[in-house]
């Protein structure tokens, strides 16, 4: 994935325009205070919110030239917005992330609920879930869709300490092992550094990025969230 001159935000640009380049194998967070325009940049990656400049690239064609299957096919995203007009079984809610192949043929639906360790709730509704169960379920579609880039919104928000570990060794796997192309909106500093291989800094007026080891200095930290105490 890549993105040039890109400008985004919901109605007023974020002042720097974004230059990226993220490969198979690589992990990336993308950071920054409230309101720092993270989701945004995101969506925008995503082809959900049109840029308000520039591009963005998937295997070096223009994002918004790809018919909608064929950006499924490559891209995965999970957005905070919960489904919750979804009140079907679990099984069949992840088995949907099969739809862009045409079904589930290569068998990903099991095997996603495994991942993620849901495999005892297939049978239950997912509007009887408690929010960390929804929240895994969610995860195991977007694994059973088998794309090569995975976008995530927040993914750890409603998971307990264990949860959260568990999940970001997941994604690291997809990554390290799977060679998928993992980008997700984090707000666990202390996990980054753990999890990711690189990161995105959104400050208010520059965007800073490279490798997450070489970033997350403590000073630099409290500059991005405004903070005057310890960051992290």
């Amino acid at each position: 994935m890549r993105a040039d001159q890109l400008r985004f935000g919901y109605k007023t640009a974020h002042p720097a325009v974004f230059e990226f380049s993220a490969a198979a194998g690589q992990f990336w967070a993308i950071l920054g205070r409230n309101g720092a325009g993270k989701s945004a940049l995101l969506k925008t990656l995503a082809g959900l919110l049109p840029p308000l400049g520039g591009e963005v690239f998937l295997a070096d064609e223009k994002m918004a030239s790809l018919p909608l299957l064929t950006r499924a096919r490559q891209l995965g995203v999970l957005l905070q917005e919960e489904l919750s007009a979804y009140s079907g079984h679990v099984r069949d809610f992840v088995n949907l992330g099969g739809y862009p192949w045409g079904g589930d043929p290569a068998g990903k639906t099991d095997w996603a609920l495994r991942q993620l360790a849901v495999q005892q709730l297939a049978g239950a509704r997912l509007d009887e879930l408690s929010g960390g169960e929804r929240q895994r379920v969610r995860l195991a579609q977007l694994l059973a869709q088998d794309t090569a880039i995975l976008l995530l919104d927040e993914p750890l928000q409603h998971l307990d300490w264990c949860q959260q570990q568990h999940v970001l060794q997941r994604l690291r796997q997809a990554a390290e092992e799977e060679g998928k192309t993992v980008i997700a909106v984090l707000h666990e500093v202390q996990w980054v550094e753990k999890y990711c291989t690189h990161a995105v800094l959104l400050h208010d007026e520059i965007i800073q990025q490279g490798r997450a080891a070489e970033l997350l200095d403590p000073l630099l930290l409290q500059r991005l969230y405004h903070c005057g105490g310890r960051a992290g």
